[in-house]
């Protein structure tokens, strides 16, 4: 969902409850757990040797969402 402007309180609430009674959107949950990929996606893998900071700075940006941030997109709640 995109929206121009952070939505209210209520909204957000609403947004949440419904969100959380919904079903996945694909059927493949979990499909990757035995190692098989699941058939009709893209698959790509790439392998680099990446300093440890880096790589500690690079979890951290993922985790927190940074590269949504620098893109102008604020998390809410």
């Amino acid at each position: 969902m995109y929206r121009i402007m952070a939505p209210s309180q209520t909204r957000l609430a609403g947004l949440l409850e419904r969100g959380a009674l919904g079903d996945l959107t694909y059927h493949e949950v979990g499909g990757t757990i035995y190692g098989e990929k699941p058939r009709g996606y893209h698959h790509l893998t790439i392998r680099t040797l990446v300093p440890g900071a880096s790589f500690e700075e690079g979890k951290h940006a993922i985790s927190t969402w940074r590269g949504h941030h620098h893109a102008g997109a604020e998390m809410v709640p």
